[in-house]
């Protein structure tokens, strides 16, 4: 992450929560309240994820216990759960950089229809960053079909 992205992120509230290092525990270092997560390898933006409190009642602190899950039991296939278990083989360390908004601003409304800040904040950050570790912040099938198709 370049030094601008870095506080791009601090500005806009976001701490840093710990480090994890393979086979740690990581969930006891961030907030038990919904929120957005950021991960940072060797200074790089990597993942953005967030969990949604709002209808799924997730922490922040049950959020990063998946991940713990995951790389205890090996089972999952989701692209960021093997990218974590790739940087652990290596002994390679994560930043988890965490921001909880006030409860307050979580749901707000325009026009009367409801809008989710932890959701509409993960999204910007995604488009924004474009961390290797998000399928989302990847071309889609889709896109990469058409880009060949045109080549």
């Amino acid at each position: 992450m370049t030094s601008s992205s870095l506080t791009t992120l601090v500005a806009a509230g976001f701490v840093r929560a710990g480090i994890w290092r393979g086979g740690e525990d990581i969930h006891h270092f961030v907030p038990a309240q919904p929120g957005v997560y950021v991960f940072v390898v060797q200074g790089k933006i990597m993942y953005v994820g967030s969990s949604k409190g709002t209808v799924e009642k997730t922490t922040l602190r049950s959020r990063m216990r998946s991940y713990q899950r995951s790389q205890s039991n090996g089972l999952s296939k989701r692209p960021v759960h093997l990218a974590i278990a790739e940087l652990h083989k290596v002994k390679g360390k994560i930043e988890v950089f965490t921001l909880v908004p006030d409860m307050s601003e979580q749901q707000i409304k325009w026009k009367g229809l409801p809008i989710d800040l932890v959701t509409g904040l993960e999204a910007g950050l995604i488009r924004k960053f474009i961390p290797k570790w998000n399928i989302r912040g990847r071309p889609t099938v889709s896109e990469t079909v058409s880009k060949r198709s045109f080549e």
